[in-house]
């Protein structure tokens, strides 16, 4: 039986990484974490992304996430998938549509500004 495999490649000064990081340690996932400088690209898209057969036009930033032999890249699809795949650690998604709902603008607002 095939083991399920979740790894989030990232960089310690990325705030877009660490998104991705805190989402995956407030869902109590095991993962593999992957420090990489960003001037490794030749690694990332090599590596990581050849290893699957795709390249999702990523241009070596991080963070990138794998898992099942399947590639996300950007922070905001990696922890929208970490929520909604993951049932264990904590919501991240709010049940109530409202809720969701403002949280969905305060996301888009915050992106905007970064």
């Amino acid at each position: 039986e095939k083991k399920e495999e979740l790894i989030i490649v990232y960089n310690k000064f990325c705030p877009f990484a660490q998104r991705a990081l805190i989402a995956a340690l407030e869902k109590e996932v095991p993962v593999v974490f992957k420090k990489v400088s960003l001037g490794e690209k030749g690694f990332i898209q090599g590596d990581i992304l050849g290893a699957y057969g795709r390249d999702p036009g990523s241009d070596g930033k991080v963070p990138i996430l794998v898992h099942n032999e399947r590639v996300l890249t950007e922070s905001e699809p990696v922890c929208w998938y970490l929520a909604e795949q993951f049932s264990s650690g904590s919501s991240l998604i709010p049940k109530c549509n409202y809720e969701k709902a403002k949280m969905r603008l305060m996301i888009s607002r915050f992106c905007g500004m970064v």
